[in-house]
């Protein structure tokens, strides 16, 4: 990662992740979900807002103007940004905008040798756990599993495939 993208960690620090879902109100609840471990820098609930910002937040600085469709969740500066290690995307995400957001992301991220794993926490997830509709601790409690275990795409490769439906380069769910 780009000194000028890194923050000095502190010992319990959270893991930066960005967050692509429709429902803003379960991207919301989600976010809080995954507090301490993991702090959502970046929240986007469409396709237009993703591909305007998700890229830049792996080159130099964060995104200047986010887009207001997005919310940032601490927006950071220059000397406390880091480029989020995951992306975490909500069940009612196309494959098409799936493709393009970890295209772009996954470009981004090799110009500045960082790595980012794409999870998806899918509808069949959900409802394996146990939950009927959208469920914030179960969403959360299935992304901290498949961060745990490596499962799901990781910029230009494939990082494990327990519990992964698909082959290489396919949407993990």
């Amino acid at each position: 990662m780009p000194s000028s993208m890194t923050a000095p960690m502190k010992p319990n620090a959270s893991v930066p992740v960005a967050m692509y879902g429709k429902d803003i109100d379960t991207v919301k609840a989600v976010c809080k979900k995954l507090m301490p471990e993991y702090e959502a820098v970046y929240t986007a609930h469409d396709l237009p807002s993703a591909l305007a910002t998700f890229p830049s937040l792996f080159v130099n600085t964060p995104h200047p103007n986010p887009p207001n469709l997005g919310l940032y969740q601490n927006k950071p500066t220059p000397e406390t940004a880091r480029a989020p290690q995951a992306i975490l995307f909500g069940g009612k995400v196309s494959d098409p905008e799936y493709n393009a957001i970890t295209d772009a992301v996954s470009a981004a991220a090799a110009c500045a040798g960082c790595q980012v794993q794409f999870v998806t926490v899918g509808v069949r997830d959900v409802l394996a756990a146990g939950a009927i509709g959208p469920n914030a601790d179960v969403i959360a409690k299935i992304f901290r599993k498949k961060m745990a275990a490596g499962v799901g795409k990781t910029a230009g490769k494939v990082a494990g495939k327990v519990g992964a439906s698909g082959g290489d380069g396919e949407k993990m769910q």
